[in-house]
Parts: structure tokens; C-alpha cells; sequence
């Protein structure tokens, strides 16, 4: 695709196999996140997204916390309120759920979350920022 890096991408095992691949595709600029063609979400919420999608291609890790994205803030673009990371983390945990995307966020713990992954994920960033 014209303007994207080659995406990374993880087969996380047997379950796998067989399965389709979601490809994630950001827009830097205005923080835009796609799924495979479907809009999903931007700014704010779309960086979240891209930062656990990193994390989880980089090393296979699902686990975190808001704490590390609160200290990733400027990376994020976030605001000065704190409450409103919690307020992102739960727009994004919506428009995943509406859209029965492969990827979810599910609480399991006070300021814990997990990035539980259903198929294989293919992330491609545009180069244009």
C-alpha cells in the first residue's frame, strides 16, 4: 500500500494457524486508526491502540497499565486531566466491542488492562506525518 512502512506482524502461536489477519492501519498526523478498511477511532484513543499493538507485535506482551500510559503521556498526545485517560481507555473499549473487532481491552485490575488478541495482527504505519 502507497505511503505505509511494511507492516510488522505477529503469529502468536497455534491458534493462529489458520486464522484471517486484521491489519491496523495509523495515521499519524490526525492519529486515525483503521481496521482492515472500517474507520475505528482517532486521536487520543487511536495512539492508545497503537502503543498496546506495538508493545504486543515488539514482545508478545498483553499486560498493562494505565500508569505506564499516564508516563508515556507526551507520546500519547495526552491532555493534562488525568481522568481522562480512563475516559479514552473506555472509548476505545467501546468502538472494539461495537465493532466485535478481534482485538478487545478487558479490566483485570484496578488501572490494569489486556489487549486479548483473536487473530493474527499486521500493523502498518503511514509514513506521511
Amino acid at each position: 500500500m502507497q505511503g505505509f512502512e511494511q507492516p510488522e506482524v505477529r503469529d502468536a502461536g497455534p491458534a493462529f494457524v489458520d486464522a484471517r489477519q486484521v491489519r491496523i492501519r495509523h495515521h499519524p498526523r490526525d492519529g486515525s486508526v483503521f481496521l482492515d478498511n472500517d474507520y475505528l477511532v482517532r486521536g487520543v484513543a487511536g495512539g492508545i491502540l497503537v502503543k498496546l499493538v506495538r508493545e504486543y507485535l515488539a514482545s508478545g506482551r498483553q499486560d498493562f497499565s494505565a500508569r505506564e500510559l499516564r508516563l508515556a503521556g507526551t507520546e500519547l498526545r495526552l491532555p493534562e486531566v488525568h481522568d481522562n485517560l480512563s475516559v479514552r481507555l473506555a472509548l476505545l473499549q467501546q468502538r472494539l466491542r461495537e465493532r466485535c473487532a478481534p482485538l478487545q481491552l478487558a479490566r483485570t485490575g484496578r488501572g490494569r488492562f489486556r489487549l486479548q488478541v483473536g487473530e493474527r495482527v499486521a500493523l502498518s504505519l503511514s509514513r506521511m506525518a
